[in-house]
């Protein structure tokens, strides 16, 4: 009986979302912070390399990436999630237009384990968990 509760007990829950607080200690840059983190979701706000809002969501299906309010991409996801998500970004973003990446890892719980946004060359956010 002491065994079965020891293994649930050291069992995580991968609907679970992490504490704002240690989101915010595993983040890189100053430039970067999270607002909202949930089981397959992500809201991300960045000063630098321009103030921008992005929203990663994978629910019912499909996954889809918001920047300030505007889909930018999305696939319907029923056979796997993606893991490398790029697209342009739009001139209303980013003058530039440089590209963006995103390279998500995943548990086996299909939980968060790692959160990249790359602009360009630039590293702009990583959350390791």
């Amino acid at each position: 009986m002491m065994a079965k509760r020891l293994v649930a007990e050291s069992m995580v829950n991968p609907y679970q979302s992490p504490s704002s607080g240690s989101l915010h200690e595993r983040s890189l840059g100053p430039h970067a912070r999270v607002i909202q983190a949930a089981f397959l979701f992500r809201v991300i706000e960045f000063d630098l390399p321009f103030p921008a809002r992005l929203r990663y969501s994978c629910w019912w299906w499909r996954q889809r990436i918001d920047i300030n309010d505007q889909n930018l991409w999305f696939r319907v996801s029923w056979l796997r999630i993606h893991r490398k998500i790029a697209f342009e970004l739009p001139e209303s973003v980013d003058p530039q237009r440089r590209p963006c990446r995103i390279d998500i890892g995943f548990s086996r719980g299909m939980a968060i384990r790692r959160f990249q946004v790359w602009i360009g060359d630039e590293l702009a956010y990583d959350e390791q968990n």
